[in-house]
Protein backbone atom coordinates (compact mmCIF):
# COMPACT_ATOMS: atom_id res chain seq x y z
CA UNK A 1 0.00 0.00 0.00
CA UNK A 2 2.80 2.43 0.89
CA UNK A 3 4.55 1.70 -2.40
CA UNK A 4 1.43 2.43 -4.41
CA UNK A 5 0.75 5.61 -2.45
CA UNK A 6 4.30 6.72 -3.15
CA UNK A 7 3.85 6.03 -6.86
CA UNK A 8 0.58 7.98 -6.87
CA UNK A 9 2.32 11.01 -5.30
CA UNK A 10 5.13 10.65 -7.82
CA UNK A 11 2.68 10.64 -10.72
CA UNK A 12 0.88 13.69 -9.36
CA UNK A 13 4.21 15.50 -9.68
CA UNK A 14 4.16 14.65 -13.39
CA UNK A 15 0.71 16.10 -14.09
CA UNK A 16 0.81 18.32 -17.15
CA UNK A 17 2.70 21.48 -16.34
CA UNK A 18 2.58 23.16 -19.72
CA UNK A 19 -1.10 24.02 -20.01
CA UNK A 20 -1.14 27.75 -19.47
CA UNK A 21 -0.11 29.70 -16.40
CA UNK A 22 3.15 31.09 -17.78
CA UNK A 23 2.07 34.57 -18.75
CA UNK A 24 0.49 33.93 -22.19
CA UNK A 25 -3.14 34.30 -23.13
CA UNK A 26 -4.74 30.89 -23.51
CA UNK A 27 -7.73 30.62 -25.79
CA UNK A 28 -10.68 29.42 -23.70
CA UNK A 29 -12.46 26.23 -24.61
CA UNK A 30 -16.02 26.35 -23.35
CA UNK A 31 -18.19 23.50 -24.65
CA UNK A 32 -21.95 23.54 -24.38
CA UNK A 33 -24.67 25.94 -25.43
CA UNK A 34 -23.90 28.35 -22.62
CA UNK A 35 -20.34 28.88 -23.87
CA UNK A 36 -18.21 30.32 -21.08
CA UNK A 37 -21.18 31.42 -19.04
CA UNK A 38 -22.11 29.86 -15.71
CA UNK A 39 -24.41 26.87 -15.91
CA UNK A 40 -26.94 26.83 -13.07
CA UNK A 41 -26.77 23.57 -11.09
CA UNK A 42 -29.77 21.32 -10.83
CA UNK A 43 -31.60 21.36 -7.46
CA UNK A 44 -30.17 17.98 -6.51
CA UNK A 45 -26.67 19.20 -7.27
CA UNK A 46 -27.19 22.30 -5.14
CA UNK A 47 -28.20 20.18 -2.19
CA UNK A 48 -25.16 17.96 -2.56
CA UNK A 49 -22.76 20.88 -2.76
CA UNK A 50 -24.19 22.55 0.34
CA UNK A 51 -24.05 19.31 2.31
CA UNK A 52 -20.44 18.54 1.42
CA UNK A 53 -17.78 19.30 4.03
CA UNK A 54 -15.06 21.65 2.84
CA UNK A 55 -11.73 20.06 1.97
CA UNK A 56 -9.32 20.06 4.88
CA UNK A 57 -5.55 20.24 4.37
CA UNK A 58 -4.87 17.56 6.98
CA UNK A 59 -1.09 17.72 6.69
CA UNK A 60 -1.06 21.38 7.82
CA UNK A 61 -3.94 21.32 10.31
CA UNK A 62 -2.89 22.00 13.91
CA UNK A 63 -1.65 20.05 15.67
CA UNK A 64 0.48 18.82 12.79
CA UNK A 65 -0.11 15.15 12.13
CA UNK A 66 2.85 12.78 12.49
CA UNK A 67 4.40 11.56 9.26
CA UNK A 68 5.05 7.80 9.34
CA UNK A 69 8.71 7.08 8.58
CA UNK A 70 10.63 3.88 8.14
CA UNK A 71 14.26 2.94 7.74
CA UNK A 72 15.71 -0.53 7.20
CA UNK A 73 17.59 -2.18 10.03
CA UNK A 74 20.22 -3.97 8.00
CA UNK A 75 23.76 -5.03 8.83
CA UNK A 76 25.76 -5.00 12.05
CA UNK A 77 27.15 -1.44 12.04
CA UNK A 78 23.75 0.15 12.30
CA UNK A 79 22.17 2.86 14.40
CA UNK A 80 20.09 2.22 17.50
CA UNK A 81 17.04 3.92 18.96
CA UNK A 82 15.89 7.11 17.25
CA UNK A 83 17.54 7.83 13.92
CA UNK A 84 18.16 11.28 12.47
CA UNK A 85 18.36 10.83 8.69
CA UNK A 86 19.71 13.46 6.28
CA UNK A 87 20.46 17.08 7.10
CA UNK A 88 18.80 19.49 9.51
CA UNK A 89 17.07 21.20 6.56
CA UNK A 90 16.16 18.27 4.28
CA UNK A 91 16.00 15.17 6.48
CA UNK A 92 13.57 13.34 8.71
CA UNK A 93 13.61 11.28 11.91
CA UNK A 94 12.67 7.66 12.61
CA UNK A 95 11.52 6.28 15.99
CA UNK A 96 11.57 9.80 17.41
CA UNK A 97 11.25 10.74 21.08
CA UNK A 98 8.50 13.07 22.32
CA UNK A 99 9.08 15.93 24.71
CA UNK A 100 6.20 16.19 27.20
CA UNK A 101 4.26 19.45 26.87
CA UNK A 102 4.66 19.95 30.61
CA UNK A 103 7.47 18.48 32.62
CA UNK A 104 8.84 18.96 36.09
CA UNK A 105 11.36 21.57 34.96
CA UNK A 106 10.16 22.61 31.50
CA UNK A 107 7.04 23.73 29.67
CA UNK A 108 6.26 24.03 25.99
CA UNK A 109 4.84 27.52 25.49
CA UNK A 110 1.09 27.74 24.87
CA UNK A 111 1.46 29.18 21.37
CA UNK A 112 3.81 26.42 20.27
CA UNK A 113 2.09 23.60 22.17
CA UNK A 114 -0.92 23.65 19.82
CA UNK A 115 1.35 22.96 16.84
CA UNK A 116 2.30 19.46 17.95
CA UNK A 117 6.00 20.02 17.20
CA UNK A 118 7.25 17.97 20.14
CA UNK A 119 9.47 15.34 18.50
CA UNK A 120 13.22 14.95 18.18
CA UNK A 121 15.97 12.40 18.62
CA UNK A 122 16.49 10.59 21.88
CA UNK A 123 19.68 12.58 22.43
CA UNK A 124 17.99 15.97 22.00
CA UNK A 125 14.83 15.27 24.01
CA UNK A 126 16.70 13.69 26.90
CA UNK A 127 19.43 16.36 26.79
CA UNK A 128 16.94 19.23 27.03
CA UNK A 129 15.31 17.68 30.08
CA UNK A 130 18.71 17.19 31.72
CA UNK A 131 19.59 20.84 31.04
CA UNK A 132 16.29 22.05 32.52
CA UNK A 133 16.86 19.90 35.62
CA UNK A 134 20.40 21.22 35.98
CA UNK A 135 19.19 24.83 36.01
CA UNK A 136 16.43 23.96 38.50
CA UNK A 137 18.93 22.40 40.88
CA UNK A 138 20.97 25.58 40.93
CA UNK A 139 17.89 27.86 40.95
CA UNK A 140 14.98 25.99 42.56
CA UNK A 141 11.70 26.53 40.74
CA UNK A 142 13.35 27.55 37.44
CA UNK A 143 11.22 26.51 34.47
CA UNK A 144 12.71 26.16 30.97
CA UNK A 145 10.30 27.35 28.28
CA UNK A 146 10.32 25.54 24.95
CA UNK A 147 9.15 26.62 21.50
CA UNK A 148 9.26 24.38 18.42
CA UNK A 149 11.05 21.05 18.53
CA UNK A 150 10.12 19.18 15.35
CA UNK A 151 7.31 17.40 13.61
CA UNK A 152 6.85 13.78 14.64
CA UNK A 153 8.52 11.91 11.83
CA UNK A 154 10.44 15.02 10.86
CA UNK A 155 10.25 16.95 7.62
CA UNK A 156 9.41 20.53 6.73
CA UNK A 157 7.54 22.91 9.02
CA UNK A 158 6.37 26.35 8.00
CA UNK A 159 7.92 28.15 10.98
CA UNK A 160 11.51 27.28 10.12
CA UNK A 161 13.72 26.09 7.27
CA UNK A 162 15.39 23.60 9.60
CA UNK A 163 14.06 21.40 12.47
CA UNK A 164 13.66 18.62 9.90
CA UNK A 165 15.70 15.77 11.32
CA UNK A 166 15.10 15.89 15.07
CA UNK A 167 18.27 17.76 16.08
CA UNK A 168 16.95 21.34 16.44
CA UNK A 169 14.97 22.96 19.23
CA UNK A 170 13.86 26.50 20.08
CA UNK A 171 14.26 27.42 23.75
CA UNK A 172 12.63 30.48 25.27
CA UNK A 173 14.72 32.73 27.48
CA UNK A 174 14.55 32.65 31.23
CA UNK A 175 12.90 36.01 31.97
CA UNK A 176 12.58 38.04 35.17
CA UNK A 177 9.58 40.18 36.10
CA UNK A 178 9.62 43.44 38.09
CA UNK A 179 9.57 41.48 41.36
CA UNK A 180 12.74 39.55 40.46
CA UNK A 181 10.90 36.27 40.02
CA UNK A 182 10.79 34.24 36.83
CA UNK A 183 8.18 35.40 34.34
CA UNK A 184 6.70 32.61 32.18
CA UNK A 185 5.11 33.97 28.95
CA UNK A 186 2.61 32.34 26.60
CA UNK A 187 4.84 32.85 23.57
CA UNK A 188 8.42 33.73 22.73
CA UNK A 189 9.22 37.31 23.74
CA UNK A 190 11.44 39.53 21.57
CA UNK A 191 13.92 41.53 23.64
CA UNK A 192 15.67 44.77 22.79
CA UNK A 193 19.42 45.32 22.80
CA UNK A 194 19.41 45.68 26.58
CA UNK A 195 17.55 42.41 27.05
CA UNK A 196 14.24 44.06 27.99
CA UNK A 197 10.66 43.93 26.72
CA UNK A 198 7.02 44.25 27.77
CA UNK A 199 4.92 41.07 27.78
CA UNK A 200 1.20 41.26 28.61
CA UNK A 201 1.74 44.69 30.22
CA UNK A 202 4.56 43.28 32.36
CA UNK A 203 8.05 44.66 31.96
CA UNK A 204 10.45 41.74 31.72
CA UNK A 205 14.19 41.37 31.33
CA UNK A 206 16.69 38.74 30.29
CA UNK A 207 17.95 36.64 33.21
CA UNK A 208 21.69 36.17 32.53
CA UNK A 209 22.20 33.84 35.50
CA UNK A 210 19.63 31.19 34.58
CA UNK A 211 20.26 31.49 30.85
CA UNK A 212 23.99 30.98 31.41
CA UNK A 213 23.27 27.92 33.55
CA UNK A 214 21.26 26.49 30.67
CA UNK A 215 24.05 27.17 28.15
CA UNK A 216 26.59 25.64 30.53
CA UNK A 217 24.44 22.54 31.00
CA UNK A 218 24.36 21.92 27.26
CA UNK A 219 28.08 22.49 26.79
CA UNK A 220 29.11 20.23 29.67
CA UNK A 221 26.71 17.35 28.93
CA UNK A 222 28.88 14.32 28.04
CA UNK A 223 26.08 12.78 25.97
CA UNK A 224 25.53 15.82 23.73
CA UNK A 225 27.64 17.55 21.13
CA UNK A 226 26.30 21.03 20.39
CA UNK A 227 26.92 22.57 16.98
CA UNK A 228 25.09 25.89 17.35
CA UNK A 229 23.23 27.98 19.88
CA UNK A 230 21.86 30.80 17.78
CA UNK A 231 21.05 34.03 19.66
CA UNK A 232 21.25 37.74 18.97
CA UNK A 233 24.67 39.35 19.36
CA UNK A 234 23.43 41.70 22.12
CA UNK A 235 22.20 38.81 24.26
CA UNK A 236 25.34 36.84 23.45
CA UNK A 237 27.40 39.71 24.85
CA UNK A 238 25.29 39.82 28.04
CA UNK A 239 25.74 36.08 28.55
CA UNK A 240 29.49 36.04 27.99
CA UNK A 241 30.01 39.07 30.22
CA UNK A 242 28.02 37.37 32.98
CA UNK A 243 30.01 34.13 32.62
CA UNK A 244 33.34 35.93 32.81
CA UNK A 245 32.25 38.05 35.78
CA UNK A 246 31.02 34.92 37.59
CA UNK A 247 34.45 33.32 37.43
CA UNK A 248 33.52 30.56 35.03
CA UNK A 249 36.49 28.61 33.62
CA UNK A 250 38.09 30.39 30.67
CA UNK A 251 37.90 27.22 28.56
CA UNK A 252 34.15 26.97 29.12
CA UNK A 253 33.60 30.65 28.29
CA UNK A 254 35.65 30.14 25.14
CA UNK A 255 33.45 27.19 24.13
CA UNK A 256 30.36 29.32 24.71
CA UNK A 257 31.79 32.14 22.60
CA UNK A 258 32.38 29.62 19.83
CA UNK A 259 28.90 28.12 19.83
CA UNK A 260 26.78 31.24 20.54
CA UNK A 261 26.19 33.22 17.35
CA UNK A 262 23.69 35.42 15.58
CA UNK A 263 22.88 33.73 12.25
CA UNK A 264 23.94 35.67 9.17
CA UNK A 265 20.94 34.92 6.94
CA UNK A 266 18.06 34.68 9.37
CA UNK A 267 16.18 36.61 12.04
CA UNK A 268 18.45 37.90 14.83
CA UNK A 269 17.07 35.38 17.38
CA UNK A 270 16.32 37.97 20.04
CA UNK A 271 13.32 35.95 21.28
CA UNK A 272 14.81 32.46 21.70
CA UNK A 273 17.85 30.22 21.54
CA UNK A 274 17.96 27.90 18.54
CA UNK A 275 19.98 24.89 19.63
CA UNK A 276 21.29 22.35 17.13
CA UNK A 277 23.19 19.24 18.12
CA UNK A 278 25.50 17.17 15.96
CA UNK A 279 24.47 13.80 14.57
CA UNK A 280 24.82 11.02 17.11
CA UNK A 281 27.70 8.69 16.14
CA UNK A 282 25.39 5.76 15.39
CA UNK A 283 22.99 7.96 13.38
CA UNK A 284 25.84 8.87 11.02
CA UNK A 285 25.96 5.20 10.02
CA UNK A 286 22.37 5.48 8.75
CA UNK A 287 22.74 8.72 6.79
CA UNK A 288 22.65 11.55 9.34
CA UNK A 289 24.63 14.46 7.86
CA UNK A 290 26.06 17.48 9.65
CA UNK A 291 26.18 20.62 7.53
CA UNK A 292 27.79 24.00 8.05
CA UNK A 293 30.90 24.93 10.00
CA UNK A 294 32.14 22.71 12.80
CA UNK A 295 33.15 23.55 16.36
CA UNK A 296 36.60 22.78 17.72
CA UNK A 297 35.19 19.78 19.63
CA UNK A 298 33.66 18.16 16.54
CA UNK A 299 34.70 14.53 16.16
CA UNK A 300 35.15 13.29 12.62
CA UNK A 301 33.49 9.91 12.21
CA UNK A 302 34.36 9.37 8.54
CA UNK A 303 36.24 6.15 9.36
CA UNK A 304 33.10 4.62 10.87
CA UNK A 305 31.01 5.83 7.94
CA UNK A 306 33.56 4.31 5.54
CA UNK A 307 33.20 0.99 7.34
CA UNK A 308 29.42 1.22 7.11
CA UNK A 309 29.64 1.96 3.37
CA UNK A 310 31.78 -1.13 2.87
CA UNK A 311 29.26 -3.21 4.81
CA UNK A 312 26.38 -1.85 2.71
CA UNK A 313 28.26 -2.52 -0.52
CA UNK A 314 28.75 -6.13 0.59
CA UNK A 315 25.12 -6.48 1.67
CA UNK A 316 23.95 -5.11 -1.68
CA UNK A 317 25.33 -8.33 -3.21
CA UNK A 318 23.60 -10.64 -0.72
CA UNK A 319 21.77 -13.71 -2.00
CA UNK A 320 18.71 -12.51 -0.09
CA UNK A 321 16.77 -9.95 -2.20
CA UNK A 322 15.25 -8.40 0.95
CA UNK A 323 18.74 -7.60 2.23
CA UNK A 324 19.78 -6.21 -1.16
CA UNK A 325 16.68 -4.01 -1.18
CA UNK A 326 17.34 -2.67 2.32
CA UNK A 327 21.00 -2.05 1.54
CA UNK A 328 20.00 -0.01 -1.51
CA UNK A 329 17.67 2.18 0.57
CA UNK A 330 20.36 2.94 3.14
CA UNK A 331 23.00 3.58 0.45
CA UNK A 332 20.69 6.24 -0.96
CA UNK A 333 20.50 7.98 2.42
CA UNK A 334 24.20 7.95 3.27
CA UNK A 335 24.98 11.06 1.24
CA UNK A 336 28.09 9.40 -0.19
CA UNK A 337 28.58 9.78 -3.92
CA UNK A 338 30.56 6.54 -3.89
CA UNK A 339 27.29 4.63 -3.55
CA UNK A 340 25.78 5.98 -6.77
CA UNK A 341 27.60 3.65 -9.17
CA UNK A 342 26.55 0.61 -7.16
CA UNK A 343 22.94 1.77 -7.15
CA UNK A 344 23.01 2.17 -10.93
CA UNK A 345 24.25 -1.41 -11.23
CA UNK A 346 21.42 -2.55 -8.95
CA UNK A 347 18.87 -1.16 -11.39
CA UNK A 348 19.41 -4.37 -13.36
CA UNK A 349 18.98 -6.63 -10.33
CA UNK A 350 17.10 -9.84 -11.13
CA UNK A 351 14.60 -8.97 -8.40
CA UNK A 352 12.32 -6.15 -9.54
CA UNK A 353 11.74 -4.81 -6.02
CA UNK A 354 15.49 -4.39 -5.56
CA UNK A 355 15.71 -2.48 -8.84
CA UNK A 356 12.89 -0.18 -7.75
CA UNK A 357 14.51 0.40 -4.37
CA UNK A 358 17.76 1.31 -6.13
CA UNK A 359 15.92 3.79 -8.36
CA UNK A 360 14.25 5.41 -5.35
CA UNK A 361 17.60 5.52 -3.57
CA UNK A 362 19.15 7.38 -6.49
CA UNK A 363 16.34 9.94 -6.25
CA UNK A 364 17.31 10.50 -2.57
CA UNK A 365 21.07 10.45 -3.07
CA UNK A 366 21.35 12.49 -6.27
CA UNK A 367 22.89 11.47 -9.56
CA UNK A 368 25.59 14.08 -10.16
CA UNK A 369 28.34 11.56 -10.94
CA UNK A 370 26.17 9.04 -12.82
CA UNK A 371 23.79 11.31 -14.72
CA UNK A 372 24.51 9.85 -18.14
CA UNK A 373 24.05 6.27 -16.94
CA UNK A 374 20.79 7.14 -15.20
CA UNK A 375 19.38 8.80 -18.32
CA UNK A 376 20.25 5.75 -20.39
CA UNK A 377 18.53 3.49 -17.85
CA UNK A 378 15.49 5.77 -17.78
CA UNK A 379 15.04 5.31 -21.51
CA UNK A 380 15.87 1.61 -21.73
CA UNK A 381 14.88 0.00 -18.42
CA UNK A 382 12.13 -2.60 -18.94
CA UNK A 383 10.20 -1.58 -15.80
CA UNK A 384 8.10 1.54 -16.14
CA UNK A 385 8.04 2.26 -12.39
CA UNK A 386 11.84 2.35 -12.37
CA UNK A 387 11.68 4.87 -15.22
CA UNK A 388 9.28 7.10 -13.26
CA UNK A 389 11.57 6.96 -10.22
CA UNK A 390 14.57 7.88 -12.35
CA UNK A 391 12.63 10.88 -13.64
CA UNK A 392 12.32 11.95 -9.99
CA UNK A 393 16.09 11.49 -9.61
CA UNK A 394 16.65 14.15 -12.30
CA UNK A 395 15.59 16.79 -9.78
CA UNK A 396 19.05 16.60 -8.22
CA UNK A 397 20.70 17.68 -11.48
CA UNK A 398 21.65 21.40 -11.66
CA UNK A 399 19.08 23.42 -13.59
CA UNK A 400 20.99 24.12 -16.86
CA UNK A 401 22.07 20.50 -17.22
CA UNK A 402 18.60 19.28 -16.32
CA UNK A 403 17.07 21.44 -19.05
CA UNK A 404 19.40 19.83 -21.59
CA UNK A 405 18.56 16.32 -20.36
CA UNK A 406 14.83 16.97 -20.59
CA UNK A 407 15.21 18.43 -24.06
CA UNK A 408 17.08 15.30 -25.15
CA UNK A 409 14.31 13.10 -23.74
CA UNK A 410 11.79 14.77 -26.05
CA UNK A 411 12.97 12.41 -28.78
CA UNK A 412 11.76 9.30 -26.93
CA UNK A 413 8.17 8.17 -27.36
CA UNK A 414 8.32 4.94 -25.34
CA UNK A 415 5.07 4.72 -23.34
CA UNK A 416 5.30 4.45 -19.56
CA UNK A 417 2.49 2.63 -17.78
CA UNK A 418 1.66 3.37 -14.16
CA UNK A 419 -0.55 0.67 -12.64
CA UNK A 420 -2.20 1.88 -9.42
CA UNK A 421 -4.82 -0.91 -9.25
CA UNK A 422 -7.63 1.68 -9.25
CA UNK A 423 -6.60 2.99 -12.65
CA UNK A 424 -3.78 2.84 -15.17
CA UNK A 425 -2.01 5.83 -16.62
CA UNK A 426 -0.02 5.71 -19.84
CA UNK A 427 2.28 8.58 -20.77
CA UNK A 428 5.20 8.62 -23.21
CA UNK A 429 8.65 9.57 -21.93
CA UNK A 430 8.44 12.57 -24.24
CA UNK A 431 5.31 13.90 -22.52
CA UNK A 432 6.73 13.39 -19.03
CA UNK A 433 9.81 15.34 -20.12
CA UNK A 434 7.62 18.06 -21.59
CA UNK A 435 5.73 18.41 -18.33
CA UNK A 436 8.89 18.58 -16.23
CA UNK A 437 10.55 21.04 -18.59
CA UNK A 438 7.59 23.41 -18.48
CA UNK A 439 7.32 23.21 -14.71
CA UNK A 440 11.05 23.78 -14.31
CA UNK A 441 11.29 26.77 -16.67
CA UNK A 442 7.95 28.46 -16.03
CA UNK A 443 7.70 31.61 -18.16
CA UNK A 444 10.75 30.60 -20.20
CA UNK A 445 9.24 27.25 -21.15
CA UNK A 446 8.32 28.37 -24.72
CA UNK A 447 11.89 29.29 -25.60
CA UNK A 448 13.15 25.96 -24.22
CA UNK A 449 10.62 24.08 -26.33
CA UNK A 450 11.51 26.12 -29.42
CA UNK A 451 15.18 25.29 -28.81
CA UNK A 452 14.22 21.63 -28.51
CA UNK A 453 12.49 21.70 -31.91
CA UNK A 454 15.93 22.02 -33.51
CA UNK A 455 17.33 18.88 -31.86
CA UNK A 456 17.76 15.74 -33.97
CA UNK A 457 15.10 13.11 -33.40
CA UNK A 458 12.75 15.33 -31.39
CA UNK A 459 9.06 14.69 -32.03
CA UNK A 460 8.33 18.02 -33.70
CA UNK A 461 4.59 17.38 -33.92
CA UNK A 462 4.30 16.72 -30.17
CA UNK A 463 6.39 19.75 -29.20
CA UNK A 464 4.47 21.96 -31.65
CA UNK A 465 1.18 20.78 -30.14
CA UNK A 466 2.41 21.50 -26.62
CA UNK A 467 3.56 24.98 -27.63
CA UNK A 468 0.10 25.72 -29.04
CA UNK A 469 -1.51 24.47 -25.85
CA UNK A 470 0.90 26.43 -23.68
CA UNK A 471 0.72 29.76 -25.47
CA UNK A 472 -2.75 29.67 -27.00
CA UNK A 473 -1.09 30.84 -30.22
CA UNK A 474 -1.16 29.63 -33.81
CA UNK A 475 2.20 31.08 -34.92
CA UNK A 476 1.72 30.92 -38.68
CA UNK A 477 -0.94 28.81 -40.32
CA UNK A 478 0.84 29.18 -43.66
CA UNK A 479 4.00 27.58 -42.32
CA UNK A 480 2.55 24.34 -40.98
CA UNK A 481 5.21 22.39 -42.88
CA UNK A 482 7.97 24.17 -40.97
CA UNK A 483 6.98 24.62 -37.32
CA UNK A 484 10.59 25.32 -36.31
CA UNK A 485 10.69 28.45 -38.47
CA UNK A 486 7.13 29.42 -37.52
CA UNK A 487 7.81 29.30 -33.78
CA UNK A 488 11.22 30.93 -34.10
CA UNK A 489 9.72 33.84 -36.01
CA UNK A 490 6.92 34.17 -33.47
CA UNK A 491 9.34 34.23 -30.54
CA UNK A 492 11.68 36.67 -32.24
CA UNK A 493 8.79 39.03 -32.90
CA UNK A 494 7.53 38.70 -29.32
CA UNK A 495 10.76 38.82 -27.34
CA UNK A 496 13.27 40.34 -29.65
CA UNK A 497 15.22 37.19 -30.38
CA UNK A 498 16.25 33.97 -28.72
Amino acid sequence: MNRRLGLLLLLVAFLPGCSGGVGFRVRPTCPGPDGCGRVAPLPAETTQVEARRPLEPVIDTLPLAPIPRSHPRVGVLRGRGSLSIGTATTGFVVHDARLPVRGRHHRILDTQAVRGLICGTDELVEGVQRAAASVARARPGALLTVGNVGRCGGGDIRWSVSHNSGRDIDLGFYLLGPDGRQHVPDDLVALDGNGEAVDRDVRVRFDPARNWLMVRAFLTDPDLSVQWMFVSRDLRRILLDHAAASGEPAELVSRAAEVLAQPARSRPHNDHFHVRIYCAPDDRMEGCQDIGSNRSWYRDSSARVDARMQELMRLSRSRDPAIRRDAAIVLGRMGRDSGAARLVAMLRDRDLQVARSAAGALAELGIGSVRGQVVRELVAHPDDQVAFLLFAALKSVPRPARVRVLQDLLSHDRPLLADLDVFQWVQPIRDVALDQLCRLEGRRAPVRLIEALRRPGVDVVAVDARLRELTGVDPDTAAVADPVAAWTNWWNARKGGL
